[in-house]
């Protein structure tokens, strides 16, 4: 979830705002893909319980959603310091990066990674260069 939010927001804040949609929105889809799971035989005895995490997303976008429940400046307040949140989650992430593995795996899959990481960078901004 961090990097595609801190990705959209080190574009724009409209950029920034469509990530994080798109991903709360896939999020969100699992747990409508939990519930209509199999229920019978041995899947049942495999599924867990219903991750914190999505119930607490769910109850957010309630509250969000309700006009008038959250006051506007606790709201703001909320919003700030979400913004701190994911950029102590980001990096988290990257101290948490090891190196050594990363060198580890090879060159091969350090190639894959660093071409769809080109591509990923090269394709947004063929077409910003291209609407300018």
């Amino acid at each position: 979830m961090a990097q595609v939010v801190g990705a959209g927001y080190a574009v724009s804040d409209a950029t920034g705002d469509i990530a994080t949609i798109v991903k709360l929105f896939r999020v969100f889809v699992l747990g409508v893909g939990w519930w209509f799971s199999p229920q019978g035989g041995d899947a049942h005895k495999a599924k867990g319980p219903v991750p914190v995490f999505a119930i607490m997303f769910r109850v957010f976008v309630l509250v969000n959603s309700s006009s008038g429940v959250v006051p506007p400046p606790v709201r703001a307040a909320l919003v700030e310091g979400s913004r701190w949140g994911l950029l102590i989650a980001i990096a988290a992430l990257g101290l948490n990066t090891s190196l050594g593995a990363i060198l580890r795996v090879g060159p091969r899959h350090l190639l894959v990674v660093v071409g769809a990481t080109a591509v990923a960078f090269v394709i947004p901004l063929v077409w910003l260069l291209a609407v300018r």
